[in-house]
């Protein structure tokens, strides 16, 4: 069986109705040492919980997002999965696309802080798992 060192899962799991069942069917495949990384757009999971994820999904459109990935949801499915979050960290908080200030030494670390302070608010999260 061929075994792999590295699974990319990049915004693919908010297109999925069960993003857990697809990543638990990838795992027989991926190394003992491998990493399993994706990233999403996040909302808080206080938010998910509410009822949004329902609400998306009915309003989807083909191949859209229907799934809400939050911090809580990745570290649950690591914990279940028996893996281990070797990285877990929003993305930024705002961009300015098209402005200068977009390549600002400063503006890049402090949107970086920021998703990684608060990996649920305003982005995008990505992660890394290992067993």
């Amino acid at each position: 069986k061929q075994r792999y060192d590295a699974m990319i899962f990049l915004h693919v799991l908010e297109h999925l109705h069960a993003p857990e069942a697809c990543l638990r069917a990838f795992l027989p495949f991926l190394a003992d040492d491998g990493v399993l990384m994706g990233g999403a757009p996040t909302i808080p999971k206080l938010v998910a919980d509410f009822g949004y994820e329902k609400r998306l999904a009915r309003k989807a459109k083909p191949y859209g997002h229907v799934s809400v990935m939050s911090p809580e949801r990745i570290e649950l499915f690591a914990e279940q999965a028996q893996m281990v979050v070797s990285f877990l960290s929003g993305a930024y908080f705002m961009r300015n696309t098209g402005r200068g200030i977009e390549n600002s030494r400063l503006w890049l670390r402090l949107n970086l802080a920021f998703g990684a302070l608060f990996p649920s608010l305003g982005s995008e999260v990505y992660f890394a798992l290992r067993r």
